[in-house]
């Protein structure tokens, strides 16, 4: 589920800069939904550095300004997004927008972030009691920064509570981590796709505890591997079942990854005793 907000007008000349809040920072995904830099001036996932959840989805098309946050958010995201809205309808000179549907007016702003607090909170409780009936399985959610994974427990301990949502994904993606995230190439000998993470030394790293491809995305791959880079005379790919049997785990991420820090000297051990052919 997610909240849609429109604002119909002529957009002509508008730009993003015209609509943003003061102190929000912005950027687009990339094929891993990790938010990157963008020079888009029409198109941007937009977030609160004091409250890092979902990302407010927001586009100026041709006549029409569209916000979007995916459910369940939390109180602050839901009302950044109408606070968007409510700058763009100042800017275009228009009075009411549409939030899900339903036509409002800047004076009910107030009225409608309650409203739609609520239609959050339904669909916290409805992926808690999903998620509590599938053994073994997380929820996988899309961030403002990167994808996040809940376990059960994460999910019991926020009790039904949206602000404590948000503040479970604000601090999972509050870390000065890199997200590590596959890239898929095809091996010409026989077709099959290799899923290759990367790493480097000295950097805090976000990987799997096991690969697999992201959830977004359907398939198989069969050949998976970790390239270690230490610098550009020494680096090398390793089996990932390898990396993972000797790299150190310096604590959890989220329900399906860890924090792993290698060392330069770490690294090139690595390389030297499982270094493999790709």
């Amino acid at each position: 589920m997610a909240l849609i907000l429109k604002v119909t007008a002529d957009t002509k000349g508008l730009g993003l800069k015209d609509i943003l809040p003061p102190g929000t920072e912005h950027g687009m995904y990339d094929d891993a939904y990790r938010l990157q830099e963008t020079e888009s001036t029409t198109e941007a996932i937009v977030f609160d550095p004091k409250h890092i959840g979902r990302g407010v989805h927001a586009e100026i098309k041709d006549g029409e300004v569209e916000i979007g946050l995916s459910l369940p958010a939390c109180k602050d995201e839901i009302a950044l997004a109408y606070r968007i809205a409510a700058r763009a309808c100042r800017k275009l000179g228009t009075k009411e927008f549409e939030a899900d549907g339903e036509k409002i007016s800047l004076g009910d702003v107030e009225a409608n972030v309650r409203k739609s607090c609520l239609k959050a909170e339904a669909e916290l409780k409805d992926m808690t009691e999903k998620l509590a009936a599938q053994k073994g399985k997380v929820a996988n959610v899309f961030g403002a920064l990167n994808p996040v994974a809940l376990s059960r427990n994460d999910l019991e301990k926020m009790e039904g509570r949206i602000q404590k949502f948000g503040s479970f994904l604000h601090n999972k993606q509050m870390v000065n981590a890199y997200y590590s995230a596959p890239q898929f190439f095809q091996d010409p000998a026989d077709g099959f796709f290799v899923g290759v993470y990367n790493i480097m030394v000295e950097v805090d790293t976000i990987m799997p505890f096991e690969p697999a491809l992201p959830f977004y995305m359907h398939g198989e791959a069969p050949r998976w591997y970790v390239y270690v880079y230490v610098s550009d005379e020494m680096y090398g790919y390793l089996k990932f079942d390898d990396f993972f049997s000797k790299a150190p785990r310096n604590g959890f991420y989220d329900a399906t990854h860890f924090f792993c820090t290698l060392t330069e000297d770490m690294a090139g051990q690595l390389i030297k005793n499982y270094g493999a052919e790709v």
